[in-house]
C-alpha cells in the first residue's frame, strides 16, 4: 500500500495506492480519521478482491506464464504457454474472476 500524507494531513485526507485492479482507493475521510482508519478502508478493498488473487495465484503457480514477467496484483491477465510457439492471453473479469475468460490464442 502506497500512502502519501499532504501538507495539512490530517485536515486533508492522505492519498492512498493499492495493489489490485481497483488502485486508487475511495477513502471515506473525515477530520476524526486516523491512518488506522485508512488501513482498514485498504483491507476491505483487498479483501474484495481475493478470488481474484486466488486465481491468479494458481496460474502463477500451476501454469508457464510468460508475461507479465513479474506479475502484480494489479494484473488481471496471463499470457501462458500452451505449446512450442503457442500461447494464450487469459484476461479475467475483477468482479467474476471465476466465471469463464478471455481469451486469446497468439
Amino acid at each position: 500500500v502506497l500512502v502519501i500524507l499532504p501538507e495539512a494531513y490530517p485536515t486533508q485526507p492522505p492519498q492512498c495506492s493499492l495493489p489490485c485492479p481497483t488502485p486508487q482507493l475511495s477513502l471515506r475521510w473525515t477530520s476524526d480519521s486516523t491512518l488506522l482508519d485508512l488501513y482498514r478502508q485498504s483491507q476491505e478493498q483487498l479483501n474484495r478482491h481475493d478470488k481474484l488473487f486466488s486465481v491468479l495465484d494458481l496460474l502463477d503457480t500451476e501454469a508457464w506464464v510468460l508475461e507479465p514477467e513479474n506479475p502484480s496484483r494489479a494484473d488481471t491477465f496471463r499470457r501462458i504457454a500452451v505449446a512450442k510457439h503457442v500461447s494464450i492471453l487469459v484476461q479475467l473479469d475483477p468482479s467474476a474472476p471465476q466465471a469463464i475468460p478471455d481469451c486469446h490464442l497468439l
